[in-house]
């Protein structure tokens, strides 16, 4: 049996290459409401694969599943992002922390030792300059307790009744006794005999007199033995005295040592 051959030229000329026919995949508005009508339902009905290709409602499922598919993968990665985004925002958060503490450390703990040894020299000064101004403070507070007995001795008359009973004591005597009181005590205590008072019954035997010098609270006792000077001033320094005799004294040796230290200074610069 004779086999024919075409010839490659002669091919060209009588084969033609096979197109098969194509069918466009149509889908169909039922198509659609079927897929809307099945959404969120669990159902044992099941198309075959055919009826569900020709009907186009598997390229609906198709296509559904890709955009379940996509929004799943974006929203997958947004996580993922904003997780990285924390992440590394904490992470520099505490890199940079760190780095500024390494930074600044040395400085801050020189800043402490120079705020250290600042209070330091203030407790130092505080003690010197009480040292070098002893008296001074002294004489201040002298002043300050000094007013504020005039201004109660002011404020309360009967202090005066209280003083010259106390200085009778001390007298141990009631005979030939003369009181001497300011101008504004003299005034007090005759108006409280005149009005017989008992709390004066134990001036009956003793002579007031009225001195313009003797300040409200004090008063000076005359008597043939001698006299006692119960002044508000004299009190006070009695007092002070007392307070002075129990004060530290001023350390001279610090003094000298410190006015060794100027002059050295002074004669660097």
């Amino acid at each position: 049996m004779k086999k024919q051959f075409i010839e490659a030229e002669e091919a060209k000329q009588k084969v033609f290459e096979f197109v098969p026919k194509k069918f466009p995949i149509v889908i169909s508005n039922v198509a659609s409401g079927f897929i809307s009508s099945q959404e969120g339902k669990a159902s044992d009905f099941k198309l075959s694969e055919l009826v569900a290709k020709q009907s186009g409602i598997a390229e609906l499922q198709r296509r559904e599943v890709e955009s379940k598919v996509e929004a799943e993968a974006l929203e997958k990665l947004k996580e993922i992002e904003e997780k990285a985004y924390k992440e590394a925002y904490q992470l520099g958060l505490i890199e940079g922390t760190e780095k500024a503490y390494t930074d600044y450390k040395e400085e801050f703990r020189e800043k402490i030792e120079s705020l250290d040894q600042l209070l330091k020299t203030f407790e130092g000064l505080k003690v010197e300059l009480i040292e070098k101004n002893e008296l001074q403070i002294l004489q201040l507070l002298q002043l300050m307790a000094s007013k504020i007995a005039t201004d109660h001795v002011e404020l309360n008359k009967d202090v005066i009744i209280k003083v010259i009973r106390k200085v009778i004591e001390d007298a141990q005597t009631e005979e030939d006794v003369i009181i001497k009181v300011s101008t504004e005590d003299y005034v007090f205590l005759e108006s409280l005999r005149e009005r017989q008072d008992k709390i004066v019954d134990f001036l009956k035997r003793v002579k007031i007199e009225p001195i313009d010098d003797i300040r409200s609270g004090g008063c000076i006792l005359e008597t043939t033995y001698g006299a006692i000077d119960s002044r508000l001033e004299q009190r006070l320094d009695k007092v002070w005295e007392a307070i002075e005799s129990k004060m530290p004294r001023v350390n001279k040796d610090f003094f000298q040592k410190n006015e060794t230290n100027d002059s050295s200074d002074e004669g660097k610069n």
